[in-house]
């Protein structure tokens, strides 16, 4: 049976998905080089892999034009700088999961948001993050990012990604679920202008859960949701009473020939 490595190296269009766990940096050229000119892998996971930078991964990004999916879980590297620089050009990438690492710092990731116009879903949970209001800088003017993971971090305040949430229109799933946020009256806030924020998690916050603003919070994202699901109602609606005399003369032509 020939191995995923042995279709990697070949080119071979079979191959649109690779997963692998415990590579050692030592042994990551053998991904790396085939992978710069590959065009059939869409998606890669590595997962438990002991580097402690990216940098190999960014050079991938480089020259790669096919990847659509990237997942670095359990990578145990800390900054993130150079493969954020390779993401701003990057035109096709469309998810990012650097879950469970060390990363402390992600103000690289701001003029990523600012250029980079192909990444929809950015994970970052499960790292050691405290600061988000450079990554929220960066959402001011991005039209692209549809979800945003920050779960299981130490964020505190979220007063700067509240500001710019009163603006975007495009992100529509956001995760806090287990920080130490104190307080979201800011995020109450701005969620009197956003209608577009569709599903969130804060639980397990140092706020309580009767709490009057985290209350409104929730309520006013389920609101949200129901105002999306009776737009797209009234869409359907409309297309269907512009075209419900079409329909009805097809459904007549269908009995006769049935007949």
């Amino acid at each position: 049976m020939t191995t995923d490595i042995e279709l990697l190296h070949a080119n071979d269009a079979r191959l649109t998905r690779l997963e692998y766990s415990y590579v050692r940096s030592s042994d990551f050229t053998f991904l790396t080089e085939p992978l710069k000119y590959n065009t059939s892998v869409k998606c890669l996971c590595l997962s438990s892999t002991n580097f402690a930078d990216i940098d190999s991964t960014a050079e991938i990004l480089k020259r790669n034009t096919t990847l659509t999916r990237l997942t670095l879980y359990c990578c145990k590297f800390r900054r993130i700088d150079v493969l954020a620089n390779t993401l701003k050009s990057n035109s096709t990438l469309t998810l990012l999961d650097l879950g469970k690492n060390k990363i402390r710092c992600v103000d690289a990731l701001l003029e990523v948001l600012k250029y980079n116009s192909a990444l929809t879903e950015l994970k970052l949970n499960e790292n050691k993050i405290s600061q988000v209001d450079r990554l929220a800088d960066g959402l001011t003017g991005n039209t692209t990012l549809k979800s945003l993971c920050l779960s299981e971090n130490k964020i505190s305040c979220i007063d700067g990604l509240a500001k710019v949430l009163k603006f975007n229109t495009t992100l529509t799933e956001l995760y806090l679920d287990d920080n130490r946020i104190s307080k979201f009256d800011s995020l109450a806030d701005a969620l009197t202008y956003n209608t577009s924020l569709r599903t969130s998690c804060l639980d397990h916050n140092q706020v309580s859960e009767s709490d009057p603003l985290y209350i409104y919070v929730k309520e006013r994202i389920q609101q949200n949701n129901i105002n999306t699901w009776n737009r797209h109602m009234s869409l359907f609606d409309m297309i269907f009473h512009k075209y419900r005399n079409e329909l009805a003369a097809a459904s007549s032509l269908l009995q006769w020939f049935r007949w």
